[in-house]
């Protein structure tokens, strides 16, 4: 197995102005960046991640993300490329791309009414998962 060479680290700037032809192409509604590009952790196992929101009527997201990531792995000249849906992924995932992730394309109404409706919804099951895990301790320490 060949020996996998060091990502380098892009500016999200520029990856921006790479890439917005192909997601406005695409007819992507929004793009982030995220994980070790953005966390400037990038090590031999790095990729460039990066997750997208497909307008909800949008049909074979899951090939359309695949023909995505084909098309900016030639347009950055990168290898290690992932390109994911944000429409298939868990709460939990989608709340931390938000977070941590780096908006670069899109616009800014869509990227709030977004944001705001996985935020107001993380919010609500965390508070649920908290209540959860508070009872199930009780239970578990009533037992011993």
């Amino acid at each position: 197995m060949p020996i996998r060479k060091e990502l380098k680290r892009y500016d999200w700037q520029f990856v921006r102005e790479k890439l917005s032809p192909f997601f406005t192409k695409s007819r992507v509604i929004l793009a982030y960046l995220f994980g070790s590009q953005v966390k400037g952790e990038i090590g031999p196992m790095s990729d460039i991640d990066i997750a997208v929101l497909w307008n909800k009527d949008e049909k074979e997201k899951l090939k359309k993300s695949l023909l995505l990531q084909s098309r900016i792995k030639e347009r950055l000249r990168a290898e290690y490329i992932e390109v994911g849906s944000l429409n298939d992924q868990t709460l939990s995932f989608c709340y931390n791309v938000i977070k941590d992730g780096i908006c670069i394309f899109g616009k800014e109404k869509d990227r709030v009414e977004y944001e705001t409706s996985i935020l107001n919804e993380y919010l609500d099951f965390s508070y649920l998962a908290e209540e959860y895990n508070r009872a199930f301790s009780q239970a578990i320490r009533k037992e011993k």
